[in-house]
């Protein structure tokens, strides 16, 4: 359970931390920045599984998981703007 709410924490505040380093319309709200954060947090860990840098259980640290937030929050507007156009 404790894993579970820090995994929220630590996507919340790459989220955020996402959503300072690119400015601009993103998604608001607590869940949809924490959704981007933790997103970016999975995509951290997929892509170094498959490029072998850690292993199972291992985890993909902040600035890899930042780095993911910043990758799913730039998909995240440019689906937007695609939508409302």
């Amino acid at each position: 359970m404790l894993r579970m709410i820090l995994l929220v924490a630590i996507g919340w505040i790459a989220g955020l931390s996402a959503r300072t380093l690119l400015p601009g319309k993103g998604p608001d709200g607590f869940w949809l920045t924490t959704g981007i954060g933790v997103g970016g947090a999975i995509l951290a860990v997929v892509v170094g599984r498959l490029a072998g840098w850690w292993h199972p259980g291992d985890a993909p640290g902040f600035m890899l998981s930042l780095v993911g937030a910043i990758m799913l929050l730039a998909l995240y507007r440019v689906l937007r703007t695609k939508t409302t156009a």
